[in-house]
């Protein structure tokens, strides 16, 4: 009898065990996903390597500026005048005309099936692969602190190894 009594102490011991182990493994999991929400996708505070290499051969347009609620999502392209866009890397910036201060935004690759056709109506000759010269970028309005009308809109060109900051004179407009 005092057989089946040891065999239920080591198998509470074990569930017992066992749930602990559970539950940290689940705070975990859920302190990882808190990293993860607050770190990826977010706006950050940019100091440029090079300010002295402005980029003015890039060519580039921007889009659109679209309000959504509390986001803010920014659309065009840049590309380099006869060169393919071998490797994607560039950025949007937001510089503060009040701190000086760059705001790098969150930047992914739009990739156009017809690049010539999204340039017909301007004087840009079409020879090589710009398809991945688009770019979406987007932020919350709150991590901005001071007013739209105050951000100039910079552009980060870093494809293919290049390095520009390339200054588009257009600044963000209030909804």
């Amino acid at each position: 009898m005092s057989f089946n009594t040891k065999t239920t102490d080591a198998e509470h011991r074990l569930k017992r065990n066992l749930c602990l182990c559970l539950i940290c493994g689940l705070m975990a999991v859920i302190a990882f996903c808190f990293i993860l929400y607050f770190s990826i996708g977010r706006a950050t505070i940019y100091v440029p390597e090079n300010t002295d290499n402005r980029g003015q051969e890039v060519r580039f347009h921007i889009n659109s500026t679209e309000h959504t609620g509390k986001r803010l999502t920014l659309t065009g392209w840049a590309f380099l005048p006869g060169e393919d866009i071998v490797r994607f890397k560039t950025h949007i910036l937001l510089r503060s005309e009040y701190s000086e201060q760059y705001i790098k935004l969150p930047t992914s690759m739009h990739v156009f099936g017809n690049f010539a056709k999204e340039v017909e109506d301007s004087d840009i000759e079409v020879t090589h692969d710009y398809s991945k010269s688009g770019w979406v970028a987007t932020v919350n309005k709150g991590r901005l602190n001071h007013p739209l009308e105050q951000y100039e809109i910079v552009i980060l060109y870093q494809n293919n190894d290049n390095y520009f900051l390339v200054e588009t004179g257009k600044h963000l407009e209030a909804n």
